[in-house]
């Protein structure tokens, strides 16, 4: 916007000190920028990275406010705008999970399977991304990590929910349950942003 002030100038032993001078100036957003598209869980990127329903992480500069903030989930909803950021893939509002300066990750429409291709483009205070354009395949798994960083061991609980590690071990026959995305479209096909319990 535009702003208008004053800035006083004195200078010591002057005879005209101090000088005050009225000034107007106008701010502009930096138009987010999109550097990466990734799957969140496996931190692929590229070809065949990326299908309907993956929750999926942006990196770039400018995406959203410098202190990153978490959605919250609201009549078993994700929200489309958090922190003046929106996230369109397709044209269509995705469901953010956690918005940042530098990251986004949101889960991609449903809508957007079937096809060989689609562009995502960040809004930021009114201020829009360029497009950019991402392959799409028919599924893209990865599973969750322990420490989040996309390699080593994996996001996994023994049937007694412990986390599964070298030490803790699941036993012969039993169940385990692994974290994951990118499994492409479910029956039925829940609601975009959707909690689905």
């Amino acid at each position: 916007g535009e702003y208008t002030g004053k800035v006083t100038i004195t200078a010591s032993g002057a005879q005209n000190s101090p000088q005050t001078v009225q000034v107007k100036f106008t701010v502009v957003a930096t138009a987010p920028q999109i550097t990466s598209v990734a799957n969140a869980a496996s931190g692929a990127t590229g070809l065949g990275a990326i299908s309907a329903g993956t929750i999926l992480t942006i990196k770039g500069r400018n995406l959203g406010p410098q202190t990153g903030q978490t959605a919250q989930v609201t009549n078993n909803m994700l929200p489309t705008e958090l922190a003046q950021v929106r996230l369109l893939v397709g044209g269509v509002p995705g469901a953010l999970l956690y918005v940042s300066e530098n990251q986004i990750n949101f889960a991609a429409t449903f809508g957007i399977a079937g096809a060989a291709s689609t562009s995502i483009v960040v809004e930021y205070r009114g201020q829009r991304s360029a497009a950019t354009t991402i392959t799409l395949t028919d599924a893209s798994p990865g599973i969750f990590t322990a420490d989040a960083s996309g390699t080593g061991p994996g996001a996994i609980l023994n049937q007694n929910f412990s986390l599964n590690t070298a030490n803790n071990a699941a036993e012969a026959g039993s169940i385990v349950s692994a974290f994951g995305t990118g499994f492409g479209l479910l029956q039925p096909i829940p609601a975009d942003g959707s909690i689905v319990t």
